[in-house]
Protein backbone atom coordinates (compact mmCIF):
# COMPACT_ATOMS: atom_id res chain seq x y z
CA UNK A 1 0.00 0.00 0.00
CA UNK A 2 1.22 3.50 -0.83
CA UNK A 3 2.54 5.45 2.16
CA UNK A 4 -0.09 8.20 1.73
CA UNK A 5 -2.99 5.79 1.23
CA UNK A 6 -5.32 5.49 -1.72
CA UNK A 7 -8.33 7.81 -1.66
CA UNK A 8 -10.58 4.96 -2.79
CA UNK A 9 -13.27 2.98 -1.01
CA UNK A 10 -15.50 0.09 -1.96
CA UNK A 11 -19.23 0.82 -1.81
CA UNK A 12 -22.27 -1.43 -2.10
CA UNK A 13 -25.03 -1.20 -4.68
CA UNK A 14 -27.46 0.49 -2.29
CA UNK A 15 -24.98 3.29 -1.60
CA UNK A 16 -24.21 3.58 -5.32
CA UNK A 17 -27.87 3.91 -6.29
CA UNK A 18 -28.52 6.43 -3.54
CA UNK A 19 -25.57 8.55 -4.72
CA UNK A 20 -26.63 8.73 -8.38
CA UNK A 21 -30.43 8.61 -8.13
CA UNK A 22 -30.85 12.32 -8.82
CA UNK A 23 -28.28 12.49 -11.65
CA UNK A 24 -28.84 9.20 -13.49
CA UNK A 25 -32.24 7.70 -12.58
CA UNK A 26 -32.28 5.45 -15.67
CA UNK A 27 -29.17 3.56 -14.57
CA UNK A 28 -30.53 3.26 -11.02
CA UNK A 29 -33.72 1.70 -12.37
CA UNK A 30 -31.73 -0.84 -14.41
CA UNK A 31 -29.52 -1.83 -11.47
CA UNK A 32 -32.32 -2.07 -8.91
CA UNK A 33 -34.22 -4.37 -11.25
CA UNK A 34 -31.11 -6.51 -11.69
CA UNK A 35 -29.74 -6.46 -8.10
CA UNK A 36 -26.47 -8.28 -8.94
CA UNK A 37 -24.53 -10.21 -6.25
CA UNK A 38 -21.99 -8.58 -3.92
CA UNK A 39 -19.12 -9.83 -6.10
CA UNK A 40 -20.07 -7.03 -8.53
CA UNK A 41 -18.02 -4.45 -6.67
CA UNK A 42 -17.98 -0.67 -7.15
CA UNK A 43 -15.16 1.64 -6.11
CA UNK A 44 -15.52 5.31 -5.25
CA UNK A 45 -12.39 7.35 -6.02
CA UNK A 46 -11.93 10.99 -4.99
CA UNK A 47 -9.74 13.21 -7.21
CA UNK A 48 -8.79 16.67 -5.97
CA UNK A 49 -8.68 19.75 -8.18
CA UNK A 50 -6.15 19.58 -10.99
CA UNK A 51 -5.22 15.92 -10.60
CA UNK A 52 -5.49 13.60 -13.58
CA UNK A 53 -7.96 10.74 -13.66
CA UNK A 54 -6.35 9.54 -16.87
CA UNK A 55 -2.86 10.59 -18.00
CA UNK A 56 -2.15 9.98 -21.69
CA UNK A 57 -4.29 6.88 -21.65
CA UNK A 58 -3.03 5.53 -18.32
CA UNK A 59 -5.40 5.32 -15.34
CA UNK A 60 -4.36 7.31 -12.26
CA UNK A 61 -5.51 6.42 -8.76
CA UNK A 62 -5.96 9.23 -6.21
CA UNK A 63 -4.03 9.45 -2.96
CA UNK A 64 -5.25 11.06 0.25
CA UNK A 65 -2.47 13.66 0.12
CA UNK A 66 -4.00 15.15 -3.05
CA UNK A 67 -1.73 13.52 -5.63
CA UNK A 68 -2.13 10.40 -7.78
CA UNK A 69 -0.27 7.19 -8.56
CA UNK A 70 -0.13 5.10 -11.74
CA UNK A 71 -2.61 2.24 -11.77
CA UNK A 72 0.18 -0.30 -12.31
CA UNK A 73 2.42 1.06 -9.53
CA UNK A 74 3.77 -1.61 -7.17
CA UNK A 75 2.04 0.08 -4.22
CA UNK A 76 -1.45 -0.52 -5.65
CA UNK A 77 -3.06 -3.67 -4.18
CA UNK A 78 -3.28 -6.58 -6.63
CA UNK A 79 -6.95 -7.03 -5.81
CA UNK A 80 -7.73 -3.50 -6.95
CA UNK A 81 -5.62 -3.92 -10.08
CA UNK A 82 -7.42 -7.15 -10.96
CA UNK A 83 -10.81 -5.53 -10.37
CA UNK A 84 -10.10 -2.66 -12.78
CA UNK A 85 -7.75 -4.24 -15.32
CA UNK A 86 -10.47 -5.07 -17.87
CA UNK A 87 -9.82 -1.76 -19.67
CA UNK A 88 -7.15 0.92 -20.01
CA UNK A 89 -9.86 3.25 -18.69
CA UNK A 90 -12.45 1.27 -16.69
CA UNK A 91 -15.99 2.56 -16.88
CA UNK A 92 -16.68 5.13 -14.19
CA UNK A 93 -19.58 7.42 -13.44
CA UNK A 94 -18.88 11.02 -12.43
CA UNK A 95 -20.67 11.78 -9.19
CA UNK A 96 -20.10 15.54 -8.94
CA UNK A 97 -18.49 18.56 -10.59
CA UNK A 98 -16.73 18.24 -13.97
CA UNK A 99 -13.88 16.43 -15.72
CA UNK A 100 -12.27 17.58 -18.98
CA UNK A 101 -10.90 15.31 -21.71
CA UNK A 102 -7.99 16.82 -23.64
CA UNK A 103 -4.67 16.20 -25.33
CA UNK A 104 -1.70 18.46 -24.60
CA UNK A 105 0.59 19.37 -27.49
CA UNK A 106 3.72 21.53 -27.49
CA UNK A 107 2.02 24.90 -27.83
CA UNK A 108 -1.68 24.26 -27.22
CA UNK A 109 -4.23 21.99 -25.63
CA UNK A 110 -6.98 20.37 -27.67
CA UNK A 111 -10.14 20.00 -25.61
CA UNK A 112 -12.34 17.09 -26.65
CA UNK A 113 -15.19 17.17 -24.14
CA UNK A 114 -16.50 18.14 -20.72
CA UNK A 115 -18.10 15.40 -18.62
CA UNK A 116 -20.47 16.38 -15.82
CA UNK A 117 -22.23 14.49 -13.04
CA UNK A 118 -24.09 11.37 -14.13
CA UNK A 119 -22.10 10.79 -17.33
CA UNK A 120 -20.03 7.59 -17.75
CA UNK A 121 -16.32 7.76 -18.55
CA UNK A 122 -14.25 5.11 -20.33
CA UNK A 123 -16.95 3.90 -22.73
CA UNK A 124 -14.84 4.14 -25.87
CA UNK A 125 -11.78 2.57 -24.26
CA UNK A 126 -13.84 -0.30 -22.83
CA UNK A 127 -16.49 -1.07 -25.43
CA UNK A 128 -14.36 -0.60 -28.55
CA UNK A 129 -12.33 -3.63 -29.65
CA UNK A 130 -8.63 -3.42 -28.83
CA UNK A 131 -7.82 -3.50 -32.56
CA UNK A 132 -10.21 -0.64 -33.35
CA UNK A 133 -9.38 2.92 -34.44
CA UNK A 134 -9.64 4.17 -30.85
CA UNK A 135 -6.55 6.11 -29.71
CA UNK A 136 -5.99 4.92 -26.13
CA UNK A 137 -2.63 6.47 -25.33
CA UNK A 138 -3.15 10.17 -26.08
CA UNK A 139 -6.06 11.49 -24.02
CA UNK A 140 -5.84 12.94 -20.53
CA UNK A 141 -8.80 13.48 -18.19
CA UNK A 142 -8.48 16.08 -15.44
CA UNK A 143 -10.52 16.77 -12.32
CA UNK A 144 -11.78 20.24 -13.16
CA UNK A 145 -11.30 22.21 -16.35
CA UNK A 146 -7.70 22.11 -17.62
CA UNK A 147 -8.33 24.78 -20.28
CA UNK A 148 -9.85 27.37 -17.93
CA UNK A 149 -8.08 30.73 -17.77
CA UNK A 150 -8.31 34.17 -16.20
CA UNK A 151 -9.58 36.75 -18.68
CA UNK A 152 -7.36 39.66 -17.53
CA UNK A 153 -3.60 39.21 -17.61
CA UNK A 154 -2.02 37.67 -14.50
CA UNK A 155 1.57 37.66 -15.76
CA UNK A 156 2.87 40.62 -13.75
CA UNK A 157 5.92 39.35 -11.83
CA UNK A 158 5.63 41.86 -9.01
CA UNK A 159 2.01 40.96 -8.29
CA UNK A 160 2.73 37.24 -8.73
CA UNK A 161 5.50 37.53 -6.14
CA UNK A 162 2.79 38.40 -3.61
CA UNK A 163 1.19 35.02 -4.31
CA UNK A 164 4.51 33.22 -3.98
CA UNK A 165 5.19 34.87 -0.62
CA UNK A 166 1.67 34.37 0.74
CA UNK A 167 1.24 30.76 -0.34
CA UNK A 168 4.84 29.59 -0.74
CA UNK A 169 4.05 28.46 -4.28
CA UNK A 170 6.82 27.70 -6.74
CA UNK A 171 5.21 28.16 -10.16
CA UNK A 172 6.32 31.20 -12.15
CA UNK A 173 3.95 33.92 -13.34
CA UNK A 174 1.96 32.48 -16.26
CA UNK A 175 2.82 33.92 -19.67
CA UNK A 176 0.00 32.27 -21.65
CA UNK A 177 -3.59 31.25 -20.82
CA UNK A 178 -2.56 27.58 -20.96
CA UNK A 179 -0.27 28.19 -17.98
CA UNK A 180 -3.07 29.58 -15.79
CA UNK A 181 -4.53 26.34 -14.42
CA UNK A 182 -1.17 24.91 -13.22
CA UNK A 183 -0.76 28.14 -11.22
CA UNK A 184 -4.33 27.90 -9.90
CA UNK A 185 -3.73 24.30 -8.82
CA UNK A 186 -0.43 25.16 -7.12
CA UNK A 187 -2.10 28.01 -5.22
CA UNK A 188 -5.04 25.88 -4.12
CA UNK A 189 -2.75 23.10 -2.89
CA UNK A 190 -1.19 25.60 -0.48
CA UNK A 191 -4.57 26.57 1.02
CA UNK A 192 -6.59 24.84 3.71
CA UNK A 193 -9.51 24.71 1.27
CA UNK A 194 -7.73 22.52 -1.32
CA UNK A 195 -9.55 19.34 -0.35
CA UNK A 196 -12.94 21.05 -0.39
CA UNK A 197 -13.17 20.70 -4.20
CA UNK A 198 -12.99 17.27 -5.80
CA UNK A 199 -14.45 15.00 -8.45
CA UNK A 200 -15.69 11.60 -7.31
CA UNK A 201 -15.78 8.76 -9.83
CA UNK A 202 -17.64 5.49 -9.25
CA UNK A 203 -15.78 2.69 -11.05
CA UNK A 204 -17.41 -0.55 -12.17
CA UNK A 205 -15.25 -3.66 -11.66
CA UNK A 206 -14.51 -6.64 -13.92
CA UNK A 207 -17.66 -8.73 -13.22
CA UNK A 208 -19.90 -5.92 -14.51
CA UNK A 209 -18.31 -6.09 -17.96
CA UNK A 210 -17.96 -9.86 -18.22
CA UNK A 211 -20.19 -10.99 -21.09
CA UNK A 212 -23.37 -12.70 -19.87
CA UNK A 213 -25.85 -12.64 -22.76
CA UNK A 214 -28.04 -15.27 -21.08
CA UNK A 215 -28.81 -12.74 -18.33
CA UNK A 216 -31.43 -10.22 -19.55
CA UNK A 217 -30.45 -7.79 -16.77
CA UNK A 218 -26.82 -7.77 -17.88
CA UNK A 219 -27.89 -7.32 -21.51
CA UNK A 220 -30.00 -4.32 -20.52
CA UNK A 221 -27.07 -2.81 -18.59
CA UNK A 222 -24.66 -3.40 -21.49
CA UNK A 223 -27.15 -1.96 -23.97
CA UNK A 224 -27.45 1.13 -21.76
CA UNK A 225 -23.68 1.67 -21.92
CA UNK A 226 -23.68 1.27 -25.71
CA UNK A 227 -26.51 3.78 -26.08
CA UNK A 228 -24.48 6.32 -24.11
CA UNK A 229 -21.46 5.62 -26.30
CA UNK A 230 -23.52 6.20 -29.44
CA UNK A 231 -25.03 9.39 -28.00
CA UNK A 232 -21.73 10.99 -26.99
CA UNK A 233 -19.77 9.95 -30.08
CA UNK A 234 -22.37 11.29 -32.53
CA UNK A 235 -20.21 14.02 -34.03
CA UNK A 236 -17.10 11.85 -34.44
CA UNK A 237 -19.13 9.01 -35.97
CA UNK A 238 -20.71 11.41 -38.45
CA UNK A 239 -17.51 13.21 -39.41
CA UNK A 240 -17.85 11.98 -43.00
CA UNK A 241 -21.30 13.60 -43.10
CA UNK A 242 -19.82 16.91 -41.94
CA UNK A 243 -17.08 16.62 -44.56
CA UNK A 244 -19.85 16.35 -47.17
CA UNK A 245 -21.57 19.37 -45.65
CA UNK A 246 -18.42 21.47 -46.06
CA UNK A 247 -18.10 20.24 -49.67
CA UNK A 248 -21.71 21.25 -50.40
CA UNK A 249 -21.01 24.68 -48.94
CA UNK A 250 -17.80 25.02 -50.94
CA UNK A 251 -19.75 24.26 -54.10
CA UNK A 252 -22.30 26.93 -53.19
CA UNK A 253 -19.49 29.43 -52.63
CA UNK A 254 -17.96 28.58 -56.00
CA UNK A 255 -21.27 29.05 -57.83
CA UNK A 256 -21.58 32.52 -56.31
CA UNK A 257 -17.90 33.20 -57.04
CA UNK A 258 -17.32 33.86 -53.34
CA UNK A 259 -13.71 33.31 -52.32
CA UNK A 260 -12.91 32.36 -48.73
CA UNK A 261 -9.31 31.98 -47.60
CA UNK A 262 -8.62 28.54 -46.06
CA UNK A 263 -7.96 29.64 -42.48
CA UNK A 264 -11.25 31.57 -42.36
CA UNK A 265 -13.11 28.54 -43.71
CA UNK A 266 -11.51 26.42 -40.95
CA UNK A 267 -12.59 28.93 -38.31
CA UNK A 268 -16.14 28.88 -39.65
CA UNK A 269 -16.19 25.08 -39.40
CA UNK A 270 -14.95 25.26 -35.80
CA UNK A 271 -17.57 27.90 -34.98
CA UNK A 272 -20.45 25.92 -36.50
CA UNK A 273 -19.40 22.65 -34.86
CA UNK A 274 -19.08 24.45 -31.52
CA UNK A 275 -22.56 25.96 -31.95
CA UNK A 276 -23.93 22.41 -32.22
CA UNK A 277 -22.39 21.53 -28.86
CA UNK A 278 -20.13 18.92 -30.48
CA UNK A 279 -16.85 20.48 -29.31
CA UNK A 280 -16.21 22.88 -26.42
CA UNK A 281 -16.29 26.65 -26.68
CA UNK A 282 -15.86 28.97 -23.68
CA UNK A 283 -18.21 30.69 -21.26
CA UNK A 284 -17.93 32.85 -18.16
CA UNK A 285 -17.54 30.75 -15.01
CA UNK A 286 -20.61 31.51 -12.91
CA UNK A 287 -20.32 28.58 -10.46
CA UNK A 288 -17.72 26.14 -9.09
CA UNK A 289 -18.54 23.11 -11.24
CA UNK A 290 -15.29 23.34 -13.23
CA UNK A 291 -13.01 24.14 -10.31
CA UNK A 292 -12.83 26.18 -7.08
CA UNK A 293 -13.48 29.28 -9.18
CA UNK A 294 -14.69 31.66 -6.49
CA UNK A 295 -11.78 30.90 -4.18
CA UNK A 296 -9.27 31.47 -6.99
CA UNK A 297 -10.95 34.78 -7.80
CA UNK A 298 -10.76 35.81 -4.15
CA UNK A 299 -7.01 35.09 -4.09
CA UNK A 300 -6.44 37.25 -7.15
CA UNK A 301 -8.55 40.09 -5.75
CA UNK A 302 -7.11 40.14 -2.25
CA UNK A 303 -3.52 38.91 -2.62
CA UNK A 304 -2.49 39.44 -6.24
CA UNK A 305 -4.48 42.73 -6.20
CA UNK A 306 -5.68 42.39 -9.76
CA UNK A 307 -6.71 45.59 -11.54
CA UNK A 308 -9.63 44.11 -13.47
CA UNK A 309 -12.62 41.96 -12.57
CA UNK A 310 -11.08 38.46 -12.10
CA UNK A 311 -13.33 36.84 -14.69
CA UNK A 312 -12.48 33.21 -15.38
CA UNK A 313 -13.42 31.59 -18.67
CA UNK A 314 -14.15 27.87 -18.70
CA UNK A 315 -14.74 25.33 -21.48
CA UNK A 316 -18.37 24.57 -22.15
CA UNK A 317 -20.56 22.70 -24.59
CA UNK A 318 -22.91 25.36 -25.96
CA UNK A 319 -26.59 24.44 -25.81
CA UNK A 320 -29.73 26.25 -26.87
CA UNK A 321 -31.44 24.57 -23.90
CA UNK A 322 -29.88 27.00 -21.43
CA UNK A 323 -29.33 30.75 -21.25
CA UNK A 324 -25.53 30.71 -21.09
CA UNK A 325 -23.72 32.55 -23.91
CA UNK A 326 -20.59 30.88 -25.28
CA UNK A 327 -17.57 32.42 -26.99
CA UNK A 328 -15.22 31.57 -29.84
CA UNK A 329 -12.05 33.65 -30.10
CA UNK A 330 -9.81 34.23 -33.09
CA UNK A 331 -6.86 34.52 -30.70
CA UNK A 332 -7.41 31.52 -28.42
CA UNK A 333 -7.18 28.01 -29.79
CA UNK A 334 -8.05 24.79 -27.97
CA UNK A 335 -9.67 22.86 -30.81
CA UNK A 336 -8.58 20.74 -33.75
CA UNK A 337 -8.34 23.88 -35.88
CA UNK A 338 -4.88 24.40 -37.33
CA UNK A 339 -3.02 26.86 -35.10
CA UNK A 340 -2.62 30.10 -37.10
CA UNK A 341 0.22 32.56 -37.01
CA UNK A 342 -0.02 35.63 -34.80
CA UNK A 343 -2.17 38.34 -36.32
CA UNK A 344 -1.95 42.10 -36.12
CA UNK A 345 -4.89 44.16 -34.85
CA UNK A 346 -5.81 45.20 -38.40
CA UNK A 347 -5.70 41.68 -39.82
CA UNK A 348 -7.73 40.36 -36.87
CA UNK A 349 -10.69 42.60 -37.56
CA UNK A 350 -10.39 41.83 -41.28
CA UNK A 351 -10.50 38.12 -40.46
CA UNK A 352 -13.47 38.68 -38.15
CA UNK A 353 -15.35 40.56 -40.87
CA UNK A 354 -14.68 37.73 -43.34
CA UNK A 355 -15.74 35.14 -40.77
CA UNK A 356 -18.94 37.12 -40.20
CA UNK A 357 -19.66 37.19 -43.92
CA UNK A 358 -19.04 33.50 -44.63
CA UNK A 359 -20.94 32.40 -41.49
CA UNK A 360 -23.92 34.56 -42.46
CA UNK A 361 -23.97 33.01 -45.93
CA UNK A 362 -23.73 29.50 -44.49
CA UNK A 363 -26.66 30.18 -42.14
CA UNK A 364 -28.64 31.68 -45.01
CA UNK A 365 -28.24 28.46 -47.01
CA UNK A 366 -29.21 26.40 -43.96
CA UNK A 367 -32.39 28.44 -43.50
CA UNK A 368 -33.21 28.04 -47.21
CA UNK A 369 -32.74 24.27 -47.01
CA UNK A 370 -29.95 24.20 -49.60
CA UNK A 371 -27.39 22.14 -47.66
CA UNK A 372 -29.40 18.90 -47.26
CA UNK A 373 -29.77 19.30 -43.49
CA UNK A 374 -33.55 19.06 -43.28
CA UNK A 375 -33.58 15.51 -41.84
CA UNK A 376 -31.04 16.32 -39.11
CA UNK A 377 -31.13 18.29 -35.87
CA UNK A 378 -28.38 20.52 -37.28
CA UNK A 379 -30.82 22.76 -39.12
CA UNK A 380 -33.09 23.21 -36.07
CA UNK A 381 -30.17 24.08 -33.81
CA UNK A 382 -28.50 26.53 -36.19
CA UNK A 383 -31.78 28.32 -36.83
CA UNK A 384 -32.06 28.86 -33.06
CA UNK A 385 -28.57 30.29 -32.51
CA UNK A 386 -27.63 33.96 -32.61
CA UNK A 387 -24.05 34.70 -33.71
CA UNK A 388 -22.76 38.10 -32.57
CA UNK A 389 -19.34 39.38 -33.65
CA UNK A 390 -17.20 41.59 -31.40
CA UNK A 391 -13.89 43.42 -31.76
CA UNK A 392 -12.07 45.84 -29.48
CA UNK A 393 -12.60 49.18 -31.19
CA UNK A 394 -14.85 47.86 -33.94
CA UNK A 395 -14.91 51.16 -35.81
CA UNK A 396 -17.03 51.28 -38.95
CA UNK A 397 -17.22 47.56 -39.65
CA UNK A 398 -20.76 46.48 -40.38
CA UNK A 399 -22.35 43.94 -38.00
CA UNK A 400 -19.35 44.00 -35.65
CA UNK A 401 -19.81 45.49 -32.18
CA UNK A 402 -17.26 46.80 -29.71
CA UNK A 403 -16.24 44.30 -27.00
CA UNK A 404 -16.81 46.95 -24.35
CA UNK A 405 -20.54 46.29 -24.88
CA UNK A 406 -20.35 42.56 -24.05
CA UNK A 407 -21.54 42.85 -20.42
CA UNK A 408 -24.80 44.32 -21.72
CA UNK A 409 -25.56 41.02 -23.48
CA UNK A 410 -24.15 38.51 -20.96
CA UNK A 411 -25.59 38.37 -17.45
CA UNK A 412 -22.60 36.26 -16.35
CA UNK A 413 -20.21 39.06 -17.22
CA UNK A 414 -22.47 41.60 -15.50
CA UNK A 415 -22.47 39.45 -12.36
CA UNK A 416 -18.66 39.30 -12.41
CA UNK A 417 -18.47 43.07 -12.56
CA UNK A 418 -20.98 43.37 -9.73
CA UNK A 419 -19.04 41.03 -7.44
CA UNK A 420 -15.75 42.77 -8.29
CA UNK A 421 -17.10 46.10 -7.00
CA UNK A 422 -15.08 48.90 -8.65
CA UNK A 423 -12.83 46.71 -10.83
CA UNK A 424 -13.06 47.22 -14.58
CA UNK A 425 -14.16 44.81 -17.30
CA UNK A 426 -11.04 43.55 -19.21
CA UNK A 427 -12.50 44.21 -22.66
CA UNK A 428 -9.06 44.65 -24.27
CA UNK A 429 -8.04 41.09 -23.36
CA UNK A 430 -6.65 39.08 -26.29
CA UNK A 431 -9.43 36.49 -26.04
CA UNK A 432 -12.15 39.13 -26.43
CA UNK A 433 -10.25 41.30 -28.89
CA UNK A 434 -11.84 39.45 -31.80
CA UNK A 435 -14.52 37.00 -30.77
CA UNK A 436 -17.93 35.59 -31.58
CA UNK A 437 -20.66 35.33 -28.96
CA UNK A 438 -23.20 32.53 -29.37
CA UNK A 439 -26.54 32.64 -27.61
CA UNK A 440 -30.03 31.36 -28.05
CA UNK A 441 -32.29 33.65 -30.07
CA UNK A 442 -34.19 36.15 -27.91
CA UNK A 443 -32.27 35.54 -24.69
Amino acid sequence: MHEHGLNIEEINLTTFCSAIESINPELVSILKEWNPPASYKIYKARYYYGTNILDQGKLQLPLKNGTTVDFDHVSVPKTLQNDLSYSSFPIGLILNNTAEVFVELESRIISLALFEAGIPLGLMETLEDEQSFCFRDVWTVSAGARTAFMLPKISDKTHHLRLQREFNCETSAPQTPLEHVPVFVDLMRKTSEYKDWFVEVLFFTTPWLKKDISNPHWVKFYYYLHRYLVKYSGFMRNKATFDLLWDYFNQALSKKKKRVVPHIFEKMKTLIIGSLGATPLFSVAYDNLRGPIQHIQKIYREVYEISYAPTIMVPTHFSIKNNIPAYFSLKHHSTFEVNPKNKSQDSLITDLAQLNSVTAYFLELVEQGKLKLETTIISDILNSVEFNFYHCGAGEYRNISDTILLPETDSGLRAQLGSAELLEFPYTNSFLRSCVQLKKHNL
